[in-house]
């Protein structure tokens, strides 16, 4: 009995010294577990600890985000110009390319203009119209979009004149240059500065406009057609007489309408009107006829159809 005691007792020992061994082993996920329910308790511990981290300690991490991200935004000034940079740095690169194209680095050199800088500069491009800043500036940012895709359609054709494709890039890039565009914005600047002072110093608040006149070509047309007039004059019964005559500029109206000429012959001495710019629309015919007409007149003559008669005569119609 006392053995079979001892041996039960042993056993029992055995039992509980397993027992305990196997509790105190960490677990070990099972083929036939699934990850979500192995790390379902991990996961609620971290939740736990973010709902418990103190609201000082978010706040704090909200504004470090906050300063960075408005430490990296761009002005709009910064963005043009390193549109700018890039544009000009690709434009070396692909002038450099063309130059080198030659023998069996021709195909390696155009393959990296078509896959790698025109791309850039097509991009670069299209930004540059949306940040640049003066018209020359935009201007230029039109020409490189022409200029590349231009050279690459030759490239791709076969075209081989390298070296005159470079020159157009080249040009572009004159005019992308800060260079030129500062000395493009000062010309500007004293074109405009010179303009205000031009403007300042020849505009007065009035100004006087010399019309010119028409009465000088009046008196040499009276000069050749008086004979002629006082000659049909006297053959048709006008009883001719001394005429002091004065000649002078001014607006004719002849029944409520405007006229290019008029003579009153009842003024001593007796005057008349030209109408200058009627005087500029006549055929050198019409003006002969039309100073005829005003010297019958002049000698005297009222009716209208006798002076027109004279005047037809004296010029020969």
């Amino acid at each position: 009995m006392n053995l079979k005691n001892l041996a039960k007792d042993i056993v029992l020992n055995v039992v509980y010294m397993l027992i305990d061994s196997y509790s105190s082993t960490p677990k070990i996920t099972l083929p036939y577990e699934k990850p979500e329910e192995a790390s379902a308790g991990k996961a609620f511990e971290t939740e736990k600890m973010v709902e418990e981290k103190p609201l000082e300690t978010m706040a704090e991490h909200e504004q470090e985000v906050s300063s960075t991200s408005s430490e990296a935004a761009f002005t709009r000034d910064e963005a043009a110009e390193y549109t700018r940079r890039m544009a000009l740095e690709h434009l070396v690169a692909s002038e450099d390319h063309l130059r080198a194209a030659k023998g069996k680095e021709a195909k390696l050199c155009v393959a990296c203009l078509v896959e790698n800088h025109f791309p850039a500069l097509r991009q670069y491009a299209k930004e540059g119209k949306k940040f640049c800043r003066t018209p020359e500036e935009c201007e230029a940012y039109d020409r490189l979009l022409e200029v590349v895709e231009d050279v690459e359609e030759r490239l791709l054709n076969g075209d081989r004149n390298y070296e005159e494709m470079a020159e157009m890039l080249r040009s572009v890039r004159k005019m992308l240059s800060p260079a030129v565009q500062a000395l493009k914005a000062l010309e500007k600047a004293i074109k405009e500065m010179e303009a205000e002072k031009a403007e300042i110093k020849t505009a007065p608040i009035v100004r006087i406009v010399d019309r010119p006149t028409c009465i000088v070509d009046v008196k040499k047309k009276i000069e050749k057609v008086m004979p002629k007039v006082v000659k049909a004059a006297s053959e048709t019964g006008v009883k001719l007489k001394p005429v002091e005559l004065v000649v002078s500029e001014g607006v004719v109206v002849k029944d409520g309408f405007e006229a290019c000429a008029a003579t009153n012959p009842d003024l001593k001495p007796v005057k008349q009107l030209y109408n200058c710019e009627c005087w500029e629309t006549l055929s050198e015919e019409e003006k002969e006829k039309i100073v005829a007409h005003e010297l019958a007149h002049a000698l005297g003559v009222k009716d209208e159809n006798l002076a027109e008669e004279i005047a037809r005569k004296a010029v020969g119609q």
